[in-house]
């Protein structure tokens, strides 16, 4: 006999209703703190691939919109 529980389907478990548009806000946070930072000349901290930097908003490329 085994003591294995068996795993529900992650496409049946039911979403955490606190998550569900999060990645949607974090984006939309995102956008207004750039749009914040280019109207007082600072920088939005980041923290990207382990390291963190300042990124300056006239230097953050057009293909970071959120649809």
């Amino acid at each position: 006999m085994s003591s294995r529980q068996s795993h529900p389907d992650t496409s049946q478990q039911k979403r955490d209703p606190d998550l569900i548009h999060a990645e949607t806000a974090m984006k939309r946070a995102a956008i207004k703190a750039r749009k914040l930072a280019q109207q007082n000349g600072t920088a939005v901290v980041i923290l990207e691939n382990g390291m963190i930097r300042e990124e300056y908003p006239d230097q953050v490329s057009s293909d970071q919109s959120v649809t």
